[in-house]
């Protein structure tokens, strides 16, 4: 407490020194207190920090389209200065582009100077994001922050990225892609789909699924493509499992397998019994299914070197068969079935036969010295196996020699017995000849002869004289009448061709004359129209008379007729 008691002679300099003091007293007091406020705006300031939130982390992603960035600014005297939104699409390879501004609007969704602050609410003008879009959002504004010797406003800066929803994006295939025959386009999606529509070029009928258990896989399937076509298939419209809709088509080339076709299916084809055919196709061929009318076993091999080649083979195929080989499935090494059923027909060769066995006459009696040739309907592949089949019984000394590749002949040591059959034998069987065409006998070929006996007529001529000699003897001789000048009788070697009992002889003579002679009896022919027969009309002989033909009495020519067989040999001579 201050006293009230001052001396007199200091007490205007007392006074003066009071008043100095109050004042001191008062600045400091003054001083004192505002800086005791300011330490307490300082701590309040201090108290509560700015600071500025976002409701959405830096490297957010799959954010919605519609979605608004929230912004909270704490502490004294917040402000927002500046807000800038930047766009980057998101390409195909996942790699952000080039980015630029977006617009934005900020809605106030509360402004306060207290600690609190200000919250805002920012989206692009244009309403919402973008879908496969990268963003960067850069945010500024200012607080108070206690900063000595008072609190000064501080700027606040935020920056985040985020990127939104991903549209659903096919993965590209770099190459055409050559399909099996059902066999799916399966396409890979980078995120799961609920729907996905496509065009096909050219159109054809597809079938499509999404795999249920991942959906981030879809497939294509052509149902009926045409053979070995190209086909573009475009994934024209799709829909994410987050809603977001195709952002961009994607094409893929595919190649429909080629269907097999039968080459020259429509040609008659030769198949020779025992052996096979070989079915060409325009694809390789992986599975057959054959059916052969009349039925016949039929099995099949892939040629292995060349699957495109079929070796089909057959049991039990018969001789001058026609067949029908239906083709009721093929199915190549892609799956591919056939577009048609095919129908070859088959055709085997006639069965091999003997067409003719040419002794060199013309029926009856064989002359021993003959070469018999067998002449075969067909050409014949292997002479040597034909000849292996070939006996002639009795056994003989001889050989067989080709004259062609129908004609073979059988060329004897020395001359054939007389008065003997003789027998030629083929051997039947796959085994045995066969004709170029490849048909066989099915039964034993026998080919027989009677050879001529050991007789023989002989005519001279000079003496007007038959005889007949039997083994070089002679047995019988008789007076004939033979051709007069200008109708004579033919000289060399003859054999009987033929005999009639009763003919009748119709002629010009020399001089002119006509004759019709009935009942000629006993007649053998041994060159066109000259006979050995009885004349009736004729009471003389031993000299010339006929018109070229060798005369007797009808009791010797029935002696000569009965005696001589077809074939007996004839020497007529001077």
């Amino acid at each position: 407490m201050i006293g009230t008691s001052v001396r007199p002679e200091v007490g205007a300099q007392q006074a003066g020194a009071r008043t100095g003091l109050w004042l001191l007293v008062v600045g400091a007091t003054l001083v004192g207190a505002l800086g005791a406020a300011l330490l307490v705006v300082g701590a309040i300031v201090a108290a509560t920090p700015p600071d500025m939130m976002l409701n959405l982390p830096d490297g957010a992603t799959d954010q919605a389209l519609g979605s608004d960035v929230e912004v909270r600014l704490t502490g004294w005297d917040t402000r927002i200065q500046n807000a800038a939104l930047y766009e980057a699409p998101i390409g195909p390879d996942g790699r952000p582009g080039a980015e630029r501004p977006v617009p934005i609007q900020a809605t106030v969704l509360r402004a306060s100077q207290r600690p609190e602050g200000t919250e805002l609410s920012l989206r692009p003008v244009a309403a919402s994001l973008k879908p496969d879009a990268s963003y960067r959002l850069v945010v500024e504004g200012s607080a108070l922050a206690a900063v000595f010797p008072w609190p000064q406003a501080a700027a606040i800066e935020r920056e985040v990225r985020f990127s939104t929803l991903r549209s659903p994006v096919p993965r590209a295939m770099a190459n055409a892609v050559r399909l099996k025959w059902g066999q799916p386009l399966q396409i890979q999606w980078d995120a799961p789909i609920n729907d996905v529509r496509y065009e096909v070029s050219p159109p054809t009928p597809i079938r499509t699924t999404i795999d249920p258990a991942t959906h981030r896989i879809s497939s294509v399937v052509l149902e009926d493509p045409e053979d070995a076509q190209t086909y573009t298939i475009a994934v024209v419209d799709a829909k994410g499992a987050n809603g977001i809709a195709l952002g961009r088509r994607a094409e893929y080339t595919v190649v429909a397998p080629p269907r097999p076709n039968l080459v020259n299916a429509d040609e008659l084809q030769a198949i020779e019994p025992g052996k096979g055919i070989i079915l060409r196709w325009s694809a390789p061929i992986d599975k057959l299914a054959l059916a052969a009318d009349p039925p016949v076993k039929t099995t099949w091999q892939v040629d292995r070197r060349d699957p495109t080649v079929v070796q089909v083979s057959f049991d039990g195929l018969a001789q001058g068969t026609s067949y029908n080989l239906t083709v009721s499935e093929a199915v190549t090494k892609d799956g591919a079935p056939l577009a048609e059923v095919p129908t070859l027909t088959l055709q085997t060769p006639e069965k091999l036969m003997v067409e003719d066995l040419d002794t060199g006459t013309d029926g009856g009696r064989v002359p021993v010295k003959t070469k018999p040739i067998v002449i075969f309907a067909q050409p014949i592949r292997d002479r040597r196996v034909a000849t292996a089949a070939l006996s002639v019984e009795p056994a003989m000394p001889g050989k067989w020699e080709w004259l062609d590749d129908q004609r073979v002949q059988f060329v004897p040591t020395r001359t054939l017995p007389y008065d003997a059959e003789v027998t030629i034998k083929i051997k039947p069987g796959p085994d045995g000849p066969r004709s170029v065409a490849g048909s066989y006998f099915e039964n034993p070929a026998i080919l027989s002869f009677v050879t001529e006996a050991d007789k023989l007529i002989d005519v001279d001529v000079t003496r007007q004289q038959m005889a007949l000699y039997e083994k070089g003897r002679v047995v019988r001789t008789f007076a004939v009448a033979t051709g007069v000048p200008g109708a004579d009788t033919p000289i060399g070697e003859f054999n009987v061709e033929y005999k009639m009992p009763t003919a009748r002889f119709v002629g010009t003579n020399v001089s002119g004359s006509h004759y019709n002679i009935p009942d000629v009896h006993w007649v053998l022919a041994f060159s066109g129209d000259y006979t050995i027969h009885g004349a009736y009309w004729r009471s003389a002989f031993g000299t010339p008379g006929s018109n070229g033909c060798v005369s007797l009495t009808d009791e010797e020519a029935k002696a000569v007729f009965d005696w001589a067989p077809e074939g007996t040999r004839i020497h007529i001579h001077y």
